[in-house]
C-alpha cells in the first residue's frame, strides 16, 4: 500500500570489514522510501523474519528480512510527492540476510621453536618480613639467589626476582626444569 519498490540505496552488510580479515557479506542493507521493504511478503515486526521474502529475493540467496521504519519530519518533504498514495513520510531500512557465513579466523600459526623459557612464581611459606628483607639487602641478595638456585637443584633455572610481604620468587628456565 505504500508504494513498495522505491529503493534508495543498497550495500553489502558485513560484521567484519577491513582489518585484514576478509569475510563474505552477511546480507544486503537497503533503504526504501516506503513503509514496506521491496520483496517483503509479510508485515515484518522483528529481526530475522523468516518466510517473509518474495520468491525473487529467495532465488538470490536471501533467507530472512529485518526491517525498521523511520518517520521523516514533514518539513523535510516536498508536497505533494508524486507516486505516493500512503505514508510518503516513512523511510524503511531493510536488511536482507544471506545464510550465515563462517566466522573469519586467523591464519594458522606455525609452531614456535622451543626457545622460550617457562616461568613459575614460587610462594615460600615461613619467612618473616624481617628475615625476607634482610635476605634482600645489597650485601645479601646475591647469596640469597644462589641459595634458592642451589635448593631448586636445576642448572638451567634463573632466579629473576624476589619480593617480600610473603616470600615470592619469579624463576624461569627450560620447561622440564621449571615444572
Amino acid at each position: 500500500r505504500a508504494t513498495p519498490g522505491r529503493v534508495l540505496d543498497c550495500r553489502e552488510f558485513r560484521y567484519y570489514d577491513g582489518g585484514g580479515q576478509a569475510s563474505p557479506p552477511y546480507g544486503c542493507q537497503c533503504g526504501a522510501w516506503s513503509v514496506t521493504c521491496p520483496f517483503e511478503t509479510c508485515n515484518a515486526q522483528k529481526a530475522w523474519e523468516d518466510n517473509c521474502l518474495a520468491p525473487d529475493a529467495v532465488a538470490l540467496g536471501f533467507t530472512s528480512l529485518s526491517k525498521d521504519f523511520h518517520i521523516l519530519p514533514p518539513s523535510s518533504l516536498p508536497y505533494p510527492i508524486a507516486g505516493f498514495e500512503h505514508h510518503p513520510e516513512r523511510v524503511s531500512t531493510c536488511l536482507y540476510w544471506l545464510a550465515k557465513p563462517p566466522n573469519p579466523t586467523l591464519p594458522e600459526m606455525p609452531p614456535l621453536p622451543d626457545v622460550l623459557p617457562s616461568y613459575a612464581n614460587l610462594h615460600l611459606e615461613g619467612a618473616t618480613l624481617q628475615t625476607c628483607l634482610q635476605a634482600l639487602t645489597k650485601e645479601a641478595i646475591t647469596a640469597t639467589k644462589a641459595a634458592l638456585w642451589s635448593a631448586l637443584g636445576e642448572q638451567g633455572i634463573v632466579v629473576q626476582t624476589i619480593s617480600c610481604g610473603s616470600f615470592n620468587a619469579l624463576i624461569y628456565g627450560p620447561t622440564d626444569q621449571v615444572r
